[in-house]
Formats: C-alpha cells, structure tokens, sequence
C-alpha cells in the first residue's frame, strides 16, 4: 500500500507562521534599541559611561543632576572678596560679585535635576551655601572701604570681636589685631621667621595701616567667617545616587 504523505497545505501553513513570527521579532528590534542610550561624565581619574532608558528619564534630566553634583566641586564664587596686595585694593569691585551671583543663582534654580527627595535637598543645600558666600563676600568686600559694614557680621560673635570691631575702630585696635594674627601665622608655618620678617617691612611701610586692614580681613576675619559656610561636603553620595539613574555604568580610570 502506498503511504499517504502529508496534506498538501501543511508546509505552506508553517511557512506563514515561521514568517509572521519572524517579522513580529524584527518589528520589536528597533524598539529594543531605541530605548537605550548612554550619558558619559568624568571625574579626576575616571570616565563613566552610564546606560539607560530614555523613555523613562530624559537626557536633559540626567545633565542637569550631574550639573547640580558638580556645583559643589568648587567655590560656589569666583569673585575676590580680599586681596593678598595693598595695590590691588582698586580691583575689588561689588558690583562684580553682585552680577556673578545673581548669574549663579539663577543658573542653580534653573536645572531641572531628577526630582527625588535626595537632589532636592542636595539643591537647597547649595543654595543656601550660596546665599551663606555671598552675603560674608559682599561684607568682606565691602569693609575694605566701609569697615563699619562689618556690623552686618556681628551675628559671628568671636569673628566679629577679634576681627571685625578692631576693622571697624581702626588705629592702634587694628595694629594690635594685625600682631596677634601674625603671631597666629607663625605657629602654623614652616618659616615663622620669614612670617616675622614680612610683617616687619609691611609695617615699617608708609602703607602701614592699609597692609593691616588688608591682613586682618583676608586673612583674620575671612577665614574666621568662612568656617561658618554650610559647604557641600562631596562624601561620594551624591556619586552614589547618580549611578542609581542608570541601569548599567561603565568606567575606564587613569592610574593615580
């Protein structure tokens, strides 16, 4: 008896299926694709290369939290509050400082970072570091020519007593403040002699009481004041919650 083969359609009929699901699976490729991406930062050793998926996080979201992350790697003003030169006092400018911060300030509040409680406070906290730098700056700045403005600091209680009323009485308060702070200098530094030294020509100098107000606010009253801003510090956290955004990061490091 001659066998009976398969029904003539069988064939035909996989053949639609085995098509259908091949093209059902290409259909889906592009799709696949096109929800990965990747977003390359850097730090001192290391390039990064985080992927991730744009359909849920976009890349002007995930620039700006990095941009928010790296406000913080410097000081939030570049604009001098002091100089280190008595003929240098004509570049200090307010109005410079006032323009860079308004500047900073709105670029701060403008990014538009991954909206999570933990770069929401990161964002507050900056700003308040800001606002904290600005105001002792523009006192600062402004005492080289008005040392009564350093009244608006006297919620510093020991800055303001050691440094800032002797600024603003002037005379011989402002030359004894100046000796103390040097005799400060000489217990930290490797060559208290040269310190001695630099201060005995300064105040042998005509420009005697201008070397002392120069010293005492840059280096007595600021750094006293300074130690009151609420810095970011970068305890690698920040780092930390950026690489949460992504599904896979990447990283190629110099040697140290």
């Amino acid at each position: 008896m001659r066998r009976t083969g398969r029904p003539a359609g069988m064939n035909s009929m996989t053949k639609l299926r085995t098509l259908f699901l091949f093209l059902a699976v290409a259909a889906t490729v592009p799709a696949v694709f096109a929800q990965s991406a990747t977003f390359e930062w850097q730090d001192e050793f290391c390039t990064f290369r985080g992927t991730y998926d744009p359909s849920k996080i976009s890349e002007a979201r995930i620039r700006d939290t990095r941009e928010l992350i790296d406000f913080g790697t410097g000081l939030p003003l570049q604009t001098d509050q002091a100089v280190f030169d008595v003929k240098d006092l004509g570049s200090l400018d307010v109005n410079k400082l006032d323009a860079e911060y308004r500047t900073v300030r709105t670029k701060l509040e403008s990014l538009q970072p991954v909206d999570n409680p933990y770069f929401r406070d990161l964002r507050q906290r900056h700003l308040r570091t800001l606002d904290a730098s600005y105001r002792l700056k523009r006192i600062t700045l402004l005492a080289h020519t008005k040392p009564i403005t350093l009244v608006f600091g006297n919620n510093h209680e020991e800055c303001f007593s050691q440094w800032g009323r002797p600024v603003i009485e002037g005379g011989q308060s402002l030359l004894d403040a100046w000796r103390t702070l040097v005799d400060e200098q000489k217990l930290n530094n490797a060559s208290p002699e040269g310190v001695e030294a630099r201060y005995q020509s300064r105040y042998n100098s005509p420009e005697r009481d201008k070397w002392a107000l120069v010293e005492v606010l840059g280096f007595g009253w600021w750094n006293c004041v300074n130690d009151s801003i609420p810095y970011v510090e970068d305890d690698g956290t920040a780092d930390e919650e950026f690489k949460k955004l992504f599904a896979k990061v990447e990283s190629e490091c110099d040697e140290p």
